[in-house]
């Protein structure tokens, strides 16, 4: 990880955005984030938020890290059709924790068919937290894949969308 770091700096890249997979199961997440920033490659994750509690929490606080946290409902049934069950009371709390410790913070939502017509709700979760809402396309890969027709929105529904956004 270290070397592929060197690589960045010595390419000047300033900004990385990790995925995963859950970023958070390596056993040495932190330190290499502090490794990037020592390298002047600034870090941004994206996470489930499962393995976030207030120790987390702080350990992400005392670093210039920011946050995107993975929900892709306002409510728990629409979330965890789609994340699993219990995820949205997980994520929530994840959200909550790194809020409360001033860690810039977003909702990360997948946009589907599902999830477009609370996009105001989730926008006022974002809201009640001090965090950012942050729209994700749908893409064919992974699980989504295998239920595409089931997620993708239909095309009034990406009209919706864009009113919505402007």
């Amino acid at each position: 990880m270290k070397k592929f770091i060197n690589d960045l700096a010595e390419m000047k890249v300033f900004y990385i955005n990790v995925g995963g997979g859950e970023p958070l199961l390596h056993p040495n997440f932190l330190e290499i984030m502090d490794y990037a920033h020592e390298k002047g490659v600034y870090a941004q994750f994206s996470t489930n938020g499962t393995l976030i509690g207030s120790k987390m929490a702080e350990e992400i606080s005392q670093r210039d890290l920011r946050v995107q946290v993975s929900l892709d409902g306002w409510v728990a049934p629409v979330n965890d059709s789609i994340r699993g069950a219990g995820t949205y009371q997980q994520a929530v709390e994840a959200i909550r924790l790194l809020c409360e410790k001033r860690v810039i913070t977003a909702l990360n939502c997948v946009v589907t068919k599902h999830t477009i017509p609370g996009l105001d709700q989730m926008l006022s979760l974002a809201n009640l937290y001090g965090a950012k809402l942050r729209l994700s396309r749908l893409r064919p890969s992974g699980r989504a894949k295998d239920i595409w027709q089931e997620l993708a929105p239909s095309r009034e529904q990406y009209s919706q969308l864009v009113l919505v956004i402007y």
